[in-house]
C-alpha cells in the first residue's frame, strides 16, 4: 500500500471519527434541553388539568391528582423526550456536516485516485473551515 493511500485512510478515517463523535455530543446536550422543555410542559398541562373538573366529581378530581403525582414520580416520559430529542438532532447535525462527512467517507471507503481526490478535498475544507474561524468570518 502506497504511502497516498495510508494518509487519505488515515485522513478519511480521522474525518469520519470527528464528525460522528461530534455529531453524538451535540445531539447529546440539545436532546437533554429538549427533554426538560418538554416534560415540564406537559408537567405543567397536567397540573393545570387536575385544576379543573368539567362536573364537581370527586373520583374524577382523584383520579387526576393520582395520574399527575404518578407523572411526576416517573421519568417515562423524560425518557422518550430525550431519546426523540437526541435522534432528530443527530440527523440535523449530520445534514449540516454533509460535506465533510462525504469527503471522510469518500477517502476511507474508497480506493486510488478517488480516496486521495476526496482525502485533498477533506483538507481543503478543513483549511478553510480553520480559516473561517480564524478571522471570525462566517456564512
Amino acid at each position: 500500500m502506497a504511502i497516498g493511500n495510508v494518509i487519505a485512510k488515515t485522513a478519511g478515517a480521522t474525518g469520519l471519527g470527528l464528525t460522528l463523535f461530534t455529531a453524538h455530543k451535540a445531539a447529546d446536550m440539545v436532546s437533554e434541553e429538549y427533554s426538560k422543555e418538554k416534560t415540564t410542559a406537559g408537567l405543567a398541562e397536567r397540573y393545570k388539568d387536575t385544576l379543573s373538573l368539567s362536573s364537581p366529581n370527586i373520583v374524577e378530581d382523584a383520579v387526576k391528582k393520582s395520574i399527575f403525582k404518578f407523572d411526576m414520580d416517573t421519568n417515562f416520559d423524560s425518557t422518550f423526550y430525550k431519546i426523540k430529542g437526541y435522534f432528530q438532532n443527530l440527523g440535523a447535525y449530520l445534514m449540516r456536516a454533509a460535506i465533510p462527512l462525504a469527503l471522510s467517507a469518500g477517502a476511507f471507503f474508497t480506493k486510488g485516485i478517488f480516496s486521495k481526490a476526496s482525502a485533498i478535498g477533506l483538507a481543503a475544507y478543513s483549511g478553510y473551515y480553520v480559516l473561517q474561524k480564524i478571522t471570525g468570518k462566517e456564512d
